[in-house]
């Protein structure tokens, strides 16, 4: 939970340094007169955007980091070699075509693999999130 926490920091963090970033190049004056939620609107926006980015970045380097531990390279070294072994690329598997066919898969069961990793990760992460069901006495 610790690395939640830190995420958390780190997102609250660059929305406030966002919303004092709109602020420097906002008229408050036009701000104020765009009606009277008009502010909170913003904040709410500019939040949310943030939040958006931070969590795309949090799962880009997520996917990276996952694509190169050794279960995900194990699957796709094994990809490259059963894409090599197939009967139109034994002739010659040194060709051009069969390399990039080899290269092609092990880089998609590489991403499929880092995906999945992320999902069980995410899932493992939400259970320990909730709340054990508390049963009403008899």
């Amino acid at each position: 939970m610790a690395v939640a926490a830190e995420v958390r920091t780190t997102i609250e963090g660059a929305i406030a340094a966002e919303w004092a970033q709109f602020q420097e190049i906002t008229d408050p004056a036009a701000l104020e007169a765009a009606g009277p939620d008009a502010v909170e609107d913003a904040a709410a926006h500019n939040a949310f955007l943030t939040a958006e980015s931070a969590a795309t970045e949090y799962r880009q380097q997520a996917l990276v980091m996952l694509g190169r531990g050794e279960d995900t390279q194990a699957e796709a070294r094994q990809a490259y070699a059963t894409e090599l072994a197939k009967p139109w690329h034994r002739a010659v598997p040194d060709s051009d075509d069969a390399l990039r066919a080899a290269t092609d898969a092990a880089a998609k069961v590489q991403t499929r693999t880092a995906e999945y990793l992320l999902a069980v990760r995410l899932e493992q992460l939400r259970t320990q999130d909730r709340p054990e069901p508390v049963r009403p006495a008899s």
